[in-house]
């Protein structure tokens, strides 16, 4: 038998499942089931149309503050993704305001790598290790994040 069609019967059962556990449902129940239904379709459009106006607003000619050179409007820049903390909580694990300058940045990157880099640490016993390779992991994604968001390399 194939993954395919184990795939295949494996969905056909949980689609039964959730037939027959929807069948059993009290009317009061189908009732809440359809209002979540109807509220996420809601959100749905909700971000759909919000991401439209937003890239609507970086299309040059499109009212936005598009430049009209290459690429405009597909920068990713300053941008935040789901489950990002806000820019302070970045800084403050590089050890450095919001104010900091690239160099700056640059800097405490370097410093702060150069201490706890999982290469450096290697002889050291297990928890300090454990520990030193964490902060790397945490300074690594705090750096690349500001990196991202100031649109620097």
């Amino acid at each position: 038998m194939s993954y395919s069609q184990i795939l295949r019967r494996i969905n056909r059962l949980l689609q039964a499942t959730i037939t027959d556990a929807i069948d059993n449902l009290s009317i009061g129940d189908k009732q809440d089931l359809d209002d979540f239904d109807r509220e996420l379709r809601q959100e749905k459009e909700r971000t759909q149309y919000a991401k439209r106006e937003t890239s609507d607003k970086k299309r040059p000619g499109a009212g936005g503050s598009g430049t009209g050179g290459p690429g405009s409007g597909t920068r990713k820049e300053g941008r935040r993704k789901p489950g990002e903390k806000d820019d302070a909580h970045y800084y403050a694990i590089l050890g450095l305001t919001p104010s900091a300058s690239q160099a700056e940045i640059k800097k405490a990157y370097r410093t702060l790598m150069s201490l706890y880099h999982p290469d450096r640490v290697a002889t050291l016993g297990e928890d300090l290790r454990h520990a030193a390779t964490e902060k790397a992991k945490l300074v690594n994604e705090a750096y690349h994040i500001i990196e991202r968001r100031r649109g620097f390399k």
